[in-house]
């Protein structure tokens, strides 16, 4: 599957099984909305006079940050990239970055900044950049160039990151 991603800057391209979206809570969205702002350049500082960023961001999304890396999702950080995107599924095995749980077997590809918007107003309908059909289990994803690949796995890795 390929498909075309526009990100602005402080954003990131989210993958995340369907069951998870539509379970994430406002405090989950307002912490992603932080983890997207590492230097403290938006208007978010603000909402925390007086603290160093550093100190507030590792604070602030440390659940999140341990939510993300137990296999919920994975947040690709483009920082303002346009271009044309792959994703595959494939058998062998690899020492991949990141694992992702696939339960519902629905896999969306979306804006961080529009997965913010659909937690924090249900009533909106989710703009997807893609979705895909996987078999409910683990997969281990490689991120190479502007590609992603899928393998599936017999369990979750110990070592992952997901915010990559």
């Amino acid at each position: 599957m390929n498909i075309v991603f526009n990100c602005d800057k402080r954003d990131a391209m989210v993958i995340v099984d369907k069951s998870i979206v539509e379970n994430l809570t406002d405090e989950q969205a307002y912490s992603l909305d932080i983890l997207l702002d590492k230097k403290g350049e938006s208007e978010l500082v603000f909402d925390f006079p007086g603290e160093d960023w550093n100190i507030v961001w590792e604070r602030e999304t440390r659940d999140l940050r341990n939510f993300i890396n137990s296999g919920a999702m994975i947040v690709n950080c483009l920082d303002e990239t346009d271009g044309l995107y792959s994703f595959n599924v494939v058998e062998e095995e690899i020492d991949a970055c990141s694992c992702l749980e696939v339960k519902s077997g629905e896999v969306i590809i979306v804006s961080a900044s529009e997965l913010i918007q659909v937690v924090l107003y249900p009533e909106l309908k989710m703009e997807k950049s893609g979705e895909m059909n996987l078999e409910a289990g683990w997969y281990e994803v490689k991120k190479e160039g502007n590609g992603f690949s899928f393998h599936k796995a017999a369990n979750k890795r110990q070592d992952v990151n997901n915010i990559i």
